[in-house]
């Protein structure tokens, strides 16, 4: 438990600090769009006091903040599992993972939801989920899918999670990277941002004697 505990509370503190760098690039993306801006703007935006004011911010206002100040905004249902996910570290991190009344989410109780991915082989027209040690045959069609999983905790419970459900929420948090990249990237060309080209990394070969 300590373990998962522990590994939980660094990966949500983790996601905090991804999200002080994307604040900088939607500030940037945000300044350059317009034709010319301010000292007082640049200070405001990127400056150390900047920095330090959103480094203070919970999660939750960290995510009010980019829709508030840059209107970069991350909806959808990823965003119920990171919030979920971040109630889960709170309790661990003050709490020792006893959940109390404050905990609580969802009539009283405290909701922990996140996405669990599947392989799912189809063979012969039928679906099934591969485990460990499920046989597959060479024709068999395979593909990943996600599907969504909760817990719920009484007050008074304490958060306990297996290796399993660990590996899944931090899967979890994992793609709320990715859509947060996503949705950067759509942020940045709405705004006149050019992707640089990738580098040609290809090794010139010499062909001399």
């Amino acid at each position: 438990m300590w373990i998962v505990g522990c590994g939980l509370r660094d990966c949500v503190e983790a996601v905090g600090f991804f999200l002080e760098r994307l604040r900088l690039a939607c500030a940037l993306y945000w300044l350059t769009s317009k034709d010319q801006f301010t000292g007082a703007e640049y200070h405001d935006n990127l400056g150390a006091n900047a920095e330090k004011r959103f480094h203070r911010l919970g999660l939750p206002d960290k995510i009010s903040d980019l829709a508030d100040r840059y209107e970069f905004s991350l909806v959808g249902e990823n965003m119920a599992h990171i919030l979920s996910i971040n109630q889960a570290r709170n309790c661990l991190t003050h709490r020792s993972g006893v959940v109390a009344a404050k905990d609580a989410n969802s009539e009283g109780r405290l909701q922990i939801s996140w996405e669990t991915p599947e392989l799912v082989a189809t063979r012969d027209g039928r679906e099934f989920v591969l485990s460990q040690g499920t046989p597959v045959n060479r024709g068999d069609q395979i593909r990943m899918r996600t599907k969504q999983t909760h817990r719920i905790f009484n007050v008074g419970e304490t958060l306990i999670f297996s290796a399993s459900e660990f590996t899944e929420l931090c899967w979890t948090l994992f793609r709320f990277g990715v859509v947060c990249i996503e949705v950067l990237n759509r942020y940045g060309t709405a705004r006149g941002v050019r992707k640089a080209e990738a580098a040609d990394t290809t090794i010139p070969q010499d062909h001399s004697g």
